[in-house]
């Protein structure tokens, strides 16, 4: 699929000396695009467990699975580094992240997203944040521009943009995100994260994300 737009500078007649920019048609091929999406945790690790008993490498694949298929359909190439409860990979955190980074890098990845979620120890806390590479400003723009469509399409409170030392991060040669969508220590957002529908609409806030992105880099 090939989506269009293009800036160009008009004069305002009031003010003919102020460029007005117009956003038109530039193009960028989805099917030139390799995303790389990354279910937090999996088969030995399961991540967060919330308090009705959700498991945080469940709910991280279930979403992982529904974003990646809005995303085919729009044409992206779609690689997972995991797609079931099974990683082939030494369970030693380490050795797992670096796993991830480099199917990633095999791939050629033209973006990576990790999906997590959160937990604290005061249950009240909820919220959306996203980590980024401090060396990527690339990175740091898809960051940007995932968290504000989050914010504004699910109305998650907004912990902002966060840089990340995570060696998954570090390790991706592509411009990375770490994504932690809500809190699973919180019960309300537990619940919302484990409803099909609210996943459906996480993944296509993310998706409007990325296709901004790659307006924006094309």
């Amino acid at each position: 699929m090939i989506v269009s737009i293009t800036i160009i500078k008009i004069y305002d007649n009031k003010y003919p000396y102020r460029e007005v920019n117009l956003l038109l048609n530039s193009k960028f091929n989805t099917t030139e695009k390799t995303i790389v999406i990354d279910p937090g945790h999996g088969g030995y690790d399961v991540g967060a467990v919330g308090s009705l008993g959700n498991q945080e490498k469940e709910l991280t694949l279930e979403i992982s699975l529904k974003l990646g298929s809005i995303l085919k359909e729009k044409g992206y190439k779609v690689v997972y580094t995991r797609e079931n409860d099974e990683v082939t990979w030494p369970s030693e955190p380490k050795e797992d992240l670096a796993a991830r980074a480099a199917i990633s890098n095999y791939e050629k990845a033209t973006i990576f997203l990790s999906i997590h979620l959160n937990k604290f120890n005061e249950k009240p806390v909820t919220g959306t944040e996203t980590y980024y590479n401090e060396a990527s400003s690339q990175g740091k723009s898809l960051a940007e521009l995932v968290q504000k469509q989050i914010i504004e399409d699910l109305k998650t409170t907004d912990r902002g943009i966060k840089k990340g030392n995570f060696l998954v991060l570090e390790k991706v040669k592509a411009p990375a995100i770490l994504v932690e969508l809500g809190y699973i220590s919180n019960e309300s957002e537990e619940k919302n994260l484990s409803n099909s529908d609210y996943q459906n609409k996480i993944s296509l806030s993310i998706t409007k994300a990325i296709d901004n992105y790659f307006k924006i880099n094309p």
